[in-house]
């Protein structure tokens, strides 16, 4: 399984994603519980614009495991990339029910709200989570640099030093 799952990483790598598709369906045959295996498959899937199998590669991995957060996260960014805001939010609050102060699925939540026009509720979360885990704001503002264009975001980012 391991060579299987070397020899994707390095086709992906080297863009042909076709091989390292192929590589990583031999993979899954192999070990198809393997939480690696799954997450890079997803990946790779998701890499491929191939977003229904990647959706369905994450929704069986956060089944298996609901504390996996990159299963989480992959998952929602798939809707996302679909233009499926609603989706993707509910899939961060499904997160939330098994991990619910995990920083990156709450500033996720921030961003899905902020795009679903929920600016409002969006602020009010993002200044609680700014004062307790500003780190978070970093990782916020490179998935969704366009957050920067609101004054009161603003406000929020100078307020914590960053």
């Amino acid at each position: 399984m391991d060579a299987w799952l070397g020899k994707a990483m390095v086709y992906d790598f080297m863009g042909k994603e076709e091989e390292a598709l192929a590589h990583i369906r031999k993979a899954v045959d192999l070990e198809p519980v393997s939480q690696d295996v799954a997450m890079v498959s997803g990946c790779m899937h998701m890499k491929a614009g191939l977003l229904e199998q990647a959706i369905d590669v994450f929704e069986a991995l956060v089944q298996e495991d609901s504390n996996c957060i990159d299963g989480w996260i992959n998952l929602s960014d798939c809707h996302v990339a679909r233009g499926h805001h609603e989706q993707a939010l509910e899939r961060v609050e499904n997160g939330l029910n098994e991990n619910p102060d995990h920083p990156t699925l709450l500033y996720r939540k921030v961003a899905y709200m902020h795009l679903l026009n929920k600016k409002k509720e969006a602020l009010l979360l993002l200044r609680h989570l700014a004062e307790q885990e500003p780190d978070g704001l970093t990782e916020l503002l490179t998935y969704y640099p366009d957050f920067l264009q609101e004054e009161e975001v603003l406000q929020i980012v100078h307020s914590t030093g960053n």
